[in-house]
């Protein structure tokens, strides 16, 4: 998966924890972090690994949301 399709997931998330969405948000939030750990598996280049962890940490961030 592309870093822009993961970045537009991650957005869709926001909205679906701001919509109080949570078991919508949960399901999203396995699916993007497979998808973020397939593209930490492929990265080509030191800055695609810096992209993935930082949407990773997002991710992290938006979990303790939901908890």
């Amino acid at each position: 998966m592309k870093i822009e399709e993961v970045q537009q997931q991650i957005m869709q998330l926001m909205v679906l924890i701001a919509q109080n969405k949570k078991s919508e948000a949960s399901t999203a939030i396995e699916k993007i972090e497979e998808s973020i750990n397939d593209g930490l598996d492929f990265a080509k280049t030191d800055e695609e690994v810096v992209h993935w962890g930082k949407f990773l940490k997002i991710v992290e961030e938006l979990k303790l949301k939901l908890a």
